[in-house]
């Protein structure tokens, strides 16, 4: 396995399949994270460039048999699904799923932190200085009244919401395997 590994500074060899699997998180969770969705022009390019790191981690990590074969078996259901369906999430989940194996949860929310905070902070000040489409709504809430919710760049406030949510989430686990207090 020796040969599989690429040294990124003396003392930290990340193997290669681990590489590419952090390219294949990173551009799909960058591309939620920096606003581009289906309908951009450059969804479509960015999502194939990330099903090939996926393929590649796959391929240069090391499984049996048995996982080959479970492997191709998800990602055939998810293209039969997509293929009737023309729902691409659980390509992109099952591809999340199957390339985890031998991958630091840690890791890959480290890199999600720092694509995701990068992400909002640039949308959140290219939409404040009017670079990027802001999405505004009034809606009412009870007991609460009339409520103003703008998007900050997502294609909905709900999207912006749920980003943030996921990043808070993420945050919070590096913090809590951090954490000296536990019992």
């Amino acid at each position: 396995m020796d040969n599989m590994t690429n040294t990124v500074t003396d003392n930290c060899k990340i193997p290669y399949g681990e590489l590419f699997f952090y390219l294949f998180f990173g551009l799909m969770f960058g591309m939620r994270m920096w606003g581009i969705y289906e309908s951009k022009p450059l969804y479509a390019p960015l999502l194939l460039i990330g099903m090939v790191f996926w393929l590649i981690s796959i391929v240069l990590t090391e499984h049996s048999l048995f996982e080959y074969i479970v492997i191709i078996a998800l990602m055939g259901i998810s293209g039969c699904i997509y293929l009737h369906t023309g729902e691409k999430g659980l390509i992109l989940y099952f591809a999340l799923m199957t390339g985890m194996k031998s991958i630091d949860p840690k890791r890959v929310f480290r890199v999600g932190v720092l694509i995701g905070t990068a992400g909002i902070t640039c949308l959140s000040f290219l939409t404040a200085f009017g670079f990027a489409e802001d999405v505004a709504f009034i809606q009412f809430r009870p007991m609460v009244g009339y409520v103003f919710r703008r998007s900050l760049g997502f294609p909905h406030p709900n999207t912006l919401s749920s980003s943030f949510t996921k990043l808070v989430m993420m945050v919070m686990y590096i913090i809590g395997m951090n954490d000296k207090r536990k019992s």
